[in-house]
């Protein structure tokens, strides 16, 4: 008889009788969307008089197609996924007018690298990711924002109005002049961000993710709408970092 492999748990796989570890699974690093109730839908459109990104996606996080900017795809069961990646010609300056912006119904949580979008380039353009998300009321969960050198408004009202939004990003980077997370987090009326640790709000998120703040700086209404905080902007000082304490381990 040929070998017989049945899946164990996560961990490990049993093949003919003996436990042995199962190898282990590498998620790709792209911007993926998983959907957390059945039938969501996202699409990534563009708002205004701006070129085109060019997009890909992909089911599987290996095989990937052109994506056609409007094109709604539909997350038939919980788990289904689609990831998104683009090339670095999606370096572009964008505006607050004019920008590329996701559109989502249903329950969504996001993971990955959203420099997937720009084709992982070491820069941005100034607004590069400005209202990516706003509005985006079925959003659940950011992805990753590691990049540690900023431009000029490129996170602004990035999670704007996201009111199922309960997980907050790492936030890395220390030298964040003023306005560039303005609006960042306005209206996520589902997040937590307290000053202290109390029940439902016990997972520290420091800003930046460690050292200090370069400079002083004021993000105007970052945070407001939000769950805990005492002011609705983020006001920091040079060589100063600031902790709050959340629900969920930040992404």
């Amino acid at each position: 008889m040929g070998e017989k492999t049945i899946k164990f748990n996560s961990k490990y796989l049993k093949i003919n009788g003996a436990l042995v570890k199962a190898p282990k699974v590498v998620e790709p690093a792209d911007l993926c969307f998983t959907a957390e109730q059945a039938g969501s839908t996202v699409k990534l459109s563009r708002v205004g008089d701006i070129t085109p990104w060019t997009i890909e996606t992909s089911t599987d996080g290996v095989n990937f197609s052109a994506y056609t900017l409007g094109a709604s795809i539909t997350l038939v069961n919980v788990g289904d996924r689609v990831y998104f990646r683009g090339s670095e010609t999606n370096v572009k300056n964008q505006s607050f007018v004019n920008y590329h912006k996701f559109i989502m119904s249903g329950k969504i949580a996001s993971r990955g690298n959203i420099m997937s979008l720009i084709g992982y380039s070491e820069t941005m353009a100034n607004y590069q990711f400005v209202s990516l998300f706003q509005g985006c009321e079925a959003l659940t969960s950011p992805p990753s924002l590691p990049q540690k050198t900023l431009t000029q408004n490129c996170y602004a009202n990035l999670f704007k109005d996201d009111t199922s939004l309960v997980k907050v990003p790492k936030l890395p980077a220390t030298n964040v002049p003023t306005y560039y997370y303005q609006y960042m987090f306005d209206g996520c009326t589902s997040l937590k961000a307290y000053p202290t640790s109390g029940e439902g709000h016990d997972k520290e998120w420091r800003l930046p993710t460690e050292e200090t703040f370069s400079q002083a700086a004021t993000q105007i209404f970052m945070f407001r709408g939000v769950q805990g905080v005492i002011s609705q902007d983020l006001v920091v000082q040079a060589n100063t970092s600031v902790t709050f304490y959340t629900e969920y381990e930040p992404v």
